[in-house]
């Protein structure tokens, strides 16, 4: 996935999705020396997503609700939530997960 952080000097981010859920996402993402501290409050667009099947979740702005980063570890772990998708996004990530076999 790729994420652009919406602050005043916008990155674009590279992340892999961990879990999803009607409400939010994990990703963990490398570190990296141009990598912006990331923390709750801070927010982020989705701009390009894989596999093609959450291609509809591409413009989708989450917020950071949690981080884990240890300086032992090259990764570093966030919880998001969605804001305010739009209702049509909303069914098809529900109908995505009711997909999925338990």
């Amino acid at each position: 996935m790729a994420l652009r952080h919406l602050s005043p000097s916008p990155l674009n981010i590279t992340a892999t999705l961990m879990d999803l859920s009607p409400d939010g996402m994990g990703l963990t993402i490398r570190k990296t020396p141009l990598l912006p501290r990331l923390g709750a409050g801070d927010h982020l667009m989705l701009i390009q997503t894989r596999p093609r099947a959450f291609s509809f979740l591409s413009n989708t702005e989450l917020e950071i609700k949690w981080s884990l980063s240890h300086s032992a570890l090259d990764h570093m772990a966030i919880g998001c939530e969605f804001i305010a998708p739009p209702r049509d996004v909303r069914l098809r990530l529900r109908s995505l997960i009711a997909s999925w076999p338990l």
